[in-house]
């Protein structure tokens, strides 16, 4: 199946996974400071 998003979708869609990574990698800050190295590396792409 394929969904074209609109612009707003989009956004919320960017938003929420940007909010996602950042408690992730607050997480695993807590856990193991190697897995948030990573996901910052990640997210800067």
């Amino acid at each position: 199946m394929h969904f074209s998003l609109d612009e707003n979708e989009r956004k919320l869609v960017s938003y929420l996974s940007e909010k996602l990574v950042l408690r992730m990698s607050e997480m695993s800050t807590i856990e193991q400071p190697l897995k948030n190295s990573r996901s910052v590396k990640a997210d800067a792409s």
